[in-house]
């Protein structure tokens, strides 16, 4: 089990997810066989999934 300290330095997943997708941006990052997303597309795609929530009112704790 890790301390709250050592947790302090890890990067949030949202964090750590943009800089991923930004260091990969055209690399595929999904596919289901007929489509597949670039990690530009799904960073984008759930970006504006965060943004709907949150216009919905849905926050941490929700």
């Amino acid at each position: 089990m890790h301390t709250h300290q050592e947790l302090k330095d890890v990067p949030a997943l949202p964090t750590a997810f943009e800089a991923a997708a930004a260091a990969a941006a055209d690399r595929t990052a999904l596919e289901d066989g007929t489509s597949s997303l670039t990690y530009r597309e799904l960073n984008a795609s759930a970006n504006r999934l965060a943004r709907r929530l949150r216009q919905e009112g849905v926050g941490a704790g929700s």
